[in-house]
């Protein structure tokens, strides 16, 4: 192995060509003229005499062609004086000057380095006072300002700076570097580490030593082997060549052959190592390593003695794992911005104005010194605030607040007004993040009032800004929309491109969330544009995401996965795995839309597992409850009620009351896929009680109208005629469309469920008309469904039954809703099935039964499924009736659908009673009856116990049959369900009837027949009619033998008794004559 000094000796070729690189060479320092260059500066040559060491024997620092040296700097009117008025301290940078003839060659690096700071003027690089030079005496000295506080190793090593303290200087490296590499043309430092960057009396950080900077052309340059045809073509004022590093690895890795100099191995770029010159991205490379410094205090490779193990490491790109350090880990945007830099391949590494921007969204402060480094001291609002804002972006809510509070009493105490309001904006952060808006609201208002007394406009803009976030999520549109307008009106004037994106932005918001999508697709675009432009990717992914949902809404679903693909993209570009992760989280969304439910589950379960890596608890929870919709939609309700439950409580756990409601609200839509509408009941309260709190008004509503659906399902049909109307009215207020058609449709479904067709009608065509307004197919679909539902239940509309089914089955074709489809063709099967076309019934069936099977929904598999059994029952095709029965069932079983599971056992009931099979009737109704009971469903109880009098009826157990309909006629009349209710008393009726209770069973199926007449079921009424007459001939034939007995018996009684005996046994005969007869 050949190391170090150990170079290879070069072929005949080779030397060839560094002669004639080095003629060239000495051809461009002959035209730089070093002499020249040193007599144009000569208002920064300084005399040697006014430069005293500090010590007789100063200590230097040893560089790799010069020595640094502390001294004083005397004024230039008292050189002699030795008064400390007119002297600085400063370094004086003594060069290593070769002994050699030719002083021109000896100069021209150092004229080169003065030239160029000469030129450069910023506050994150060194600034040159002089020099001093005379060659023939080896003197080349360059005379900077004396940074007390040394270099950023020594600096950061030198107390327990805070995190924030530490990134600012981060950012001044940062902001230095891009002002180098902005220059035209770019700057190359091409020495970047800590030791060359020093911290000043501001505890700020300084570029310096800039012995291997160079300026760097944009044009390709050429090589080596090139020079012959190139001679005489560059610039005259390209700087020296520096002499680079080479390092080659063998393939076994176990040797490695060095040439050129060793200097910064551990800050080296692997390009620097195959031999090319420094540049930009190497320049790059090494901010990497300066980030990792200032964090860590830690050299690169810390662990490693020696350099040919450090560059095995760099060649192989085995870097530190920087997510696993403690202190790195809480700054995710750092930890992948270091990782940017780390690239191996230099052409993908970001720019340093891309590493500037990116630091510059920190939490940063500048290190201030704190008596005794003691941190339990009293630190600055700055520093506090920063360290709040790292706890808050680390969802350590209770920790930022303590921070921010600090924060605020700090400012106080010192009359940092700006300071207050920064940090008043901070704690309505903090309460917004836990959806706390009231306090929110309050805490940027009184932001705003202090930044509005000082005159601070950017303040007043974020003021303005945040308190439209808080409106918008309040579903106070109107409110945001202004807010946002005006915080963009001030970022106008101010000329902040940046806080005018976001203020669009969040009009794209409000827009999206009022269903205004041209609107919002206009306000995106506009947004990601200048985001683009100022080169601020996290928001131009975030807003081509929002885009995605603009499309996704309008089902324009390949425009939608387009963007959120781009979106994923950008977002793995910068590192950023959040943002990542909910980019691949909508994909999901979008394949559950289509149906695609096994690539979504695991598309979710990628960004579940994302979240838990990077330990965002919240997005975790959220991509936890994603699971449970995706769950619940494929009917697997144990999987969704356990994901559901824990994202309600991982969002507990973080103070989350936005997505705690969430929760709430889908457990409840759970329980009433389940038909445990006690339970969804008390979840839709829970989320209602947090709305309400929250003051989200949008929230409320849905949680109202969501109630008012269970109400329905239970029957309590008043409760949720209330709060569905309630629930329209909040809509109406907020101008929230989508919200107000649904609220509609739902008070549409509850009139339908009382028969009330004509009410239920009306609702129905107001929803779907507001529907296509809004553009929303799907709601118009299902709202036409809905309108088959009732012209259903009209024997004479099931021609329009038949025409508003077919509409919806188009309309879900045509969006891609195969769920929607297979809904609206097994509803058009139940038409044809009352209509008694079984054949046609049964193909509908048959259709949506394989339709449900292609999307996984074996909720609606099994419903198809039963409704051929009730074909098959129909055309007295038992057996097969039963088998479908029984495959419902078990089905139902399976996803703990009791409901469904009830209704199937009780429709086996109906088929084994046509059959005359009665015990098993009995069997299959008594079951049925237990279920319904168990899961509170009022209505399915009382058909099942309606079914057991059936039985009882048909068995001659008139007693039982009697006692079984009074129970489910008390349940119907309760719950108001004034057909069914008709019906049992027809039923009673009937068995009065074949007691021979003419009289009872005339009563009975009169009060049937005018609930029938009420309801306009003029069939109905008319069999009912039909009835009564047969009671009323049967009634007339019977007085005709009564008053016949009576005068038989009369004549009897006198001869036996004579006429008190007579008048004793006349006298019950006053009885109706149906009691003497049975």
């Amino acid at each position: 192995m050949e190391e170090n000094g150990e170079a290879r000796q070069p072929t005949s070729a080779q030397a060839a060509g560094i002669e004639e690189a080095e003629e060239l060479e000495a051809t461009k320092r002959l035209k730089i003229c070093p002499r020249t260059v040193l007599g144009s500066l000569g208002h920064l040559r300084i005399n040697k005499d006014r430069i005293q060491p500090i010590e007789s024997k100063p200590e230097s620092t040893t560089g790799g062609t010069a020595d640094v040296e502390a001294a004083i700097l005397s004024s230039a009117q008292s050189s002699n004086s030795s008064e400390s008025d007119g002297m600085d301290y400063v370094a004086v940078k003594k060069l290593r000057l070769d002994q050699e003839d030719n002083y021109d060659r000896a100069l021209a690096p150092f004229a080169h380095e003065v030239n160029l700071l000469n030129d450069l003027s910023h506050g994150n690089v060194v600034k040159i006072i002089g020099f001093v030079e005379d060659v023939e005496k080896g003197v080349a000295w360059m005379v900077f300002s004396w940074e007390r506080n040394g270099n950023l190793r020594e600096f950061v090593r030198s107390a327990n700076w805070e995190l924030p303290e530490r990134v600012s200087l981060i950012y001044d490296v940062s902001e230095g570097l891009r002002y180098l590499h902005g220059r035209n043309p770019p700057i190359c430092h091409g020495d970047m580490k800590s030791l060359n960057i020093l911290v000043n009396s501001e505890n700020r950080a300084v570029i310096t030593d800039f012995g291997s900077a160079r300026p760097v052309d944009t044009t390709p340059e050429p090589t080596v082997r090139s020079l012959n045809t190139t001679r005489g073509t560059e610039p005259p004022t390209r700087a020296p060549e520096t002499e680079t590093l080479k390092a080659e690895v063998s393939s076994s890795g176990e040797s490695i052959t060095m040439t050129g100099p060793t200097w910064t191995v551990r800050w080296a770029a692997p390009e620097l190592l195959t031999g090319d010159s420094p540049g930009l991205a190497s320049d790059i490379w090494a901010l990497g390593w300066i980030c990792w410094e200032a964090v860590t205090g830690n050299f690169p490779f810390a662990d490693l003695q020696k350099d040919v193990a450090v560059i095995v490491c760099i060649v192989r790109g085995d870097l530190p794992a920087v997510k696993n350090n403690d202190e790195l880990k809480q700054i995710a945007a750092l930890c992948s911005l270091m990782g940017e830099c780390w690239r191996l391949d230099a052409k993908k590494r970001p720019t340093a104005a891309r590493c500037q921007q990116a630091v510059s969204f920190m939490d940063q402060t500048a290190p201030s010194r704190r008596e005794g480094n003691n941190l339990a001291t009293t630190r600055s609002s700055g520093l506090l605030y920063s360290l709040g804002w790292i706890q808050l972006r680390n969802d350590m809510i209770p920790e930022a607040r303590e921070y921010f509070r600090q924060a605020l009493e700090v400012s106080k105490s010192v009359g940092d007004e700006r300071g207050r309001a920064k940090t008043l904006k901070a704690l309505g952060d903090v309460c917004y993040q836990r959806s706390e808006y009231s306090e929110a609201e309050e805490f940027y208002i009184q932001a705003g009032s202090i930044y509005s007394q000082i005159e601070d406009h950017l303040g007043i803009a974020y003021s303005f800004y945040h308190l439209g976030e808080v409106h918008r999520m309040r579903s106070e549109y109107s409110k945001a929309e202004e807010s946002y307008i005006q915080a963009k009106d001030f970022f106008t004037r101010i000329g902040d491109r940046h806080g005018f994106s976001h203020s669009v932005k969040g009009l794209g918001d409000v827009y999206y969330m009022r269903r205004e999508y041209s609107k919002a697709e206009e306000s995106y675009s506009q947004a990601l544009d200048i985001f683009s432009q100022i080169g601020d990717q996290l928001s131009l992914a975030q807003s081509v995401l929002r885009l995605g949902e603009v499309y996704r809404m309008q089902d324009k679903y390949f425009k939608a996965e387009n963007s959120y693909t781009q979106a994923r993209d950008i977002f793995s570009q910068i590192g950023d795995q959040l943002g990542f992760a909910q980019s691949i989280k909508h994909l999901g969304d979008i394949f559950q839309t289509r149906g695609e439910y096994f690539k979504a589950k695991e598309i979710y379960m990628q960004a579940r597992d994302i979240y838990a890596q990077i330990g965002n608890q919240l997005c975790f929870a959220w991509s936890v409850k994603s699971l449970g919709d995706l769950y619940r939609t494929r009917g697997e309700f144990s999987e969704a009620e356990e994901s559901y439950i824990q994202a309600r409580d991982i969002f507990v756990q973080v103070g989350n009351q936005l997505g705690f409601a969430q929760s709430a609200v889908s457990l409840g839509e759970l329980h009433c896929a389940r038909n445990e509408y006690s339970r969804a009941k008390d979840s839709y309260i829970d989320s209602c009680n947090v709305y309400s709190r929250m003051g989200d008004q949008l929230g409320f509503a849905r949680s109202l109208r969501s109630l008012g659906e269970v109400y329905r399902m239970q029957s309590e049909h008043s409760k949720a005629e209330e709060v569905t109307i309630k629930a329209r009215d909040i809509f109406s207020q907020i101008g929230d469309q989508l919200g107000l058609a649904r609220s509609l449709k739902g008070l549409g479904e509850v009139y339908r469920m009382q028969h009330q067709y004509s009410k239920a009608e009306a609702m129905f065509i107001q929803a779907r008309d507001i529907f296509s307004e809004i553009g929303d197919q799907l709601g118009f679909a299902q709202s036409v469904d809905s309108l088959g539902d009732v012209y259903r239940g009209t024997p004479d509309e099931y021609s329009k039954a038949k025409e508003s089914y077919i509409q919806a089955r188009d309309i879900f074709s045509q969006i891609g809703d195969k769920g929607g489809l297979a809904q609206s063709l097994k509803s058009l099967g139940e038409v044809y099935r009352v209509q008694n076309e079984y054949s046609q019934a049964e193909e509908l069936y048959l259709q949506a039964r394989d339709i449900f099977s292609q999307i996984g929904n074996q909720l609606g598999f099994a419903q198809s499924v039963q409704s051929l059994g009730g074909v098959y029952c129909m055309r007295g095709e038992y057996t097969q009736a039963e088998e479908s029965y029984i495959q419902a069932g078990n089905i139902y079983s399976q996803i703990d659908d009791q409901l469904s599971f009830a209704q199937s056992v009780e429709s086996l009931g109906e088929m084994y009673r046509m059959q005359e099979e009665y015990s098993k009737a009995e069997q299959s109704y008594t079951q049925s009856r237990d279920i319904f009971s168990g899961i509170g469903d009022k209505i399915g109880f009382a058909n099942s116990v309606q079914g057991l009098g059936h039985v009882h009826s048909a068995r001659g157990e008139y007693p039982e049959a009697e006692e079984s309909y009074l129970e489910a006629q008390e349940i119907y009349r309760q719950v108001g369900e004034m057909r069914v209710l008709a019906d049992v008393l027809w039923n009673r009726g009937r068995v009065q009837f074949q007691q021979g209770q003419y009289g009872e069973a005339e009563g009975l199926i009169g009060e049937a027949s005018t609930i029938y007449g009420e309801l306009g079921l003029e069939q109905d009424v008319a069999d009912s009619n039909e009835f009564l007459a047969q009671i009323h001939r049967l009634i007339e034939r019977g007085q005709d033998r009564e008053r016949m007995y009576r005068s038989r018996f009369l004549r009897r009684a006198l001869w036996w008794g004579g006429s008190a005996f007579a008048l004793f046994w006349i006298l019950p005969s006053e009885l109706p004559f149906s009691t003497l007869y049975i």
